[in-house]
């Protein structure tokens, strides 16, 4: 009897990976960088996040940072939208971002759905973004456009089945940033 299992003792369906796993460990990444940024230089570090972009981005990805009112402080990649409102964003419902942010983050840290218009693309997409927080009043996150992690898993659906775990551990992060 044939066996469904390849030589790394996966079941094909394991190929199916979730498309957040495949660019979550870059966003995550991201924000613990930049909380190590925050507990060493304080308020500084919201300037430098924001200044320093090609050490916080990667295509739409994006270090940010709000506070309790849902005012930016840092956003990698685009100064611009510093002292803006979360929720003046087109199609986020930012009062909710806020709040279940900082419940995430008061928890130690976590995902948080939501939909938010994709900077490259100017449509509305659903997002995740895992966050963090640096004090009372202060969340930092990158997150995860789910259309983009989709067509990630698009593309690892692609390989050979008895490669995926060589090419996971091997070209991950590259995986999701092509």
């Amino acid at each position: 009897m044939a066996s469904n299992v390849d030589a790394m003792g996966s079941h094909p369906t394991s190929a199916r990976l979730s498309a957040n796993r495949l660019l979550a460990p870059t966003a995550l990444a991201f924000v613990h960088r930049a909380v190590d940024l925050y507990r060493a230089q304080g308020q500084a570090a919201l300037r430098r996040i924001t200044e320093e972009a090609c050490d916080y981005t990667d295509k739409d990805m994006y270090v940010f940072a709000f506070d309790r009112n849902g005012v930016y402080r840092a956003f990698a990649g685009n100064a611009g939208k510093v002292g803006s409102a979360v929720r003046d964003n087109p199609g986020v419902d930012g009062d909710k971002l806020v709040r279940d942010a900082f419940d995430q983050a008061g928890r130690g840290g976590g995902w948080v759905d939501y939909a938010f218009t994709n900077p490259q693309s100017g449509a509305v997409d659903l997002k995740t973004s895992y966050v963090e927080a640096v004090s009372s009043d202060l969340v930092l996150g990158c997150g995860i456009y789910k259309q983009r992690a989709a067509q990630v898993d698009a593309r690892l659906l692609d390989l050979p089945l008895e490669s995926i775990r060589s090419e996971q551990r091997s070209r991950l992060v590259q995986l999701g940033t092509t």
